[in-house]
């Protein structure tokens, strides 16, 4: 008999599954309070799924997910647009995860679990906030504290610079996903986010609009500025032609050879608007791209230690998960990941955060790294920074969730395997884990 579910955990599942993975175990879901699922699918391209329940008062709203390959993200806005659809739409492509909120068909609001992405990082990046203040105010995270909560009680940014921060990541959370073209969606009918986080109402059709022609534009744009990297300067000879005032703002801020980053930062502009002065300013001639800044890389020892490890068991993950797959050939890597994420402590949890896992089962090392790295900034105390032991204590952290995810997967193998092709693999494995 299958195991019943609140909605939830079924919620929770099909967020963390994929779409393939989740048609193979949709028929383990009996959800609570005398509910059945019912569901339509077409050629694996989509599925709807609606619950209903004894009591017609307690229905629950149908779920409709599909295949990227065969609807498009504008389809699906426009499809959510039109039928003025309240709940979230979640999109999922090689690891990334983001999720959009529609009340009456029109964005509310917009996350992502990807670095880049959150608000911290884009309000450093807009010059909103300092290198110090975003590192202040990761320190005083508490849990189920919101960022920017934290930013104005600490003073450390202004109602109006965080109000249009919030507007700026949705927006660029949203002009990311019209790029995405492979991957599932989920919308889930009904679900709105939580009551205290700040709603606002961008119309979808706008969007949409705003969201392709950038997308045309960037190709432009990046032919001739390749990165946030390159070095720009201003011409010797410029022309007699009349600036916007932005234009001129920017021009005013170009100091010797600068890095585009910090045009960006300084501007205050947002990234895509400044790009598109800087394409401007390139094709009258004011300014010139000379070249792309280098980047140093200090590495201290405990990372190249740490490095280490993650290599060692990544060769010993990859030997593993070959002989699972050539054994069973539809082994899903992501769902081997993904549910082992999901069992572990909070403070592993932060370590395998947004950690993507390899076709060949190698786990992504330099996103391993800048979660130590956020860790020593966020979680260790002032004392264990001053005296070093906060790079000890987490690259034990990091033995730890590595063995952790080893016996996970050597568990795996034991019930897949022949036992004498389990034992073959289990003796080769723990040969490398003894060495060094």
């Amino acid at each position: 008999m299958a195991t019943k579910h609140s909605l939830e955990n079924f919620i929770k599942t099909v967020n963390n599954i994929n779409f393939e993975g989740f048609l193979r175990q949709k028929s383990d879901f009996e959800l609570e309070s005398h509910t059945r699922i019912d569901i339509t699918s077409f050629r694996n391209a989509f599925i709807i799924i609606k619950k209903t329940a004894d009591n017609a008062e307690n229905s629950i709203k149908p779920v409709f997910m599909g295949n990227l390959n065969y609807l498009n993200i504008a389809d699906v806005f426009s499809m959510l647009n039109m039928l003025q659809k309240t709940g979230m739409l979640i999109i999922k492509s090689s690891g990334k995860v983001k999720s959009v909120y529609f009340m009456k068909g029109e964005i509310t609001f917009a996350s992502s679990n990807q670095p880049e992405d959150r608000l911290g990082h884009l309000l450093y990046k807009t010059g909103k906030l300092t290198k110090e203040q975003w590192a202040d105010a990761e320190k005083k995270m508490a849990p189920n504290t919101r960022f920017g909560t934290v930013l104005l009680k600490n003073e450390l940014i202004s109602p109006k610079n965080l109000w249009w921060g919030v507007k700026y990541q949705i927006e660029e959370i949203i002009y990311s996903i019209f790029a995405i073209s492979q991957g599932e969606f989920f919308f889930i009918e009904g679900a709105i986010p939580e009551e205290d986080l700040v709603r606002f109402s961008l119309n979808t059709q706008n969007m949409l609009m705003e969201g392709y022609r950038r997308l045309d534009e960037w190709k432009l744009i990046n032919d001739k500025i390749p990165s946030d990297d390159a070095l720009v300067r201003l011409a010797v000879n410029m022309p007699n032609v009349e600036l916007t005032q932005n234009m001129q703002t920017v021009v005013t801020i170009i100091k010797d050879d600068m890095p585009i980053a910090e045009v960006i930062r300084q501007s205050q502009l947002g990234r895509f608007n400044t790009y598109k002065i800087l394409y401007a300013l390139l094709n009258t001639g004011f300014i010139e791209i000379v070249g792309v800044q280098k980047r140093e890389q200090v590495v201290d020892e405990t990372t190249v230690k740490t490095l280490t490890l993650i290599r060692k068991y990544n060769g010993m993950f990859k030997k593993l998960f070959h002989v699972i797959k050539s054994t069973n050939p539809k082994f899903d890597h992501n769902e081997l990941l993904d549910n082992f994420i999901s069992e572990l402590s909070e403070r592993l949890k932060k370590l395998y955060e947004n950690v993507d896992i390899s076709v060949a089962g190698e786990l992504d090392e330099t996103k391993l790294l800048m979660n130590i790295d956020a860790m020593k900034l966020t979680e260790s105390d002032s004392l264990n920074r001053v005296v070093g032991l906060a790079g000890l204590l987490l690259s034990q952290l990091m033995l730890e969730g590595m063995n952790e995810f080893l016996n996970y997967e050597i568990f795996i193998a034991k019930n897949l395997l022949q036992p004498e092709a389990f034992e073959t693999i289990n003796k080769e494995i723990r040969a490398s884990q003894s060495e060094g």
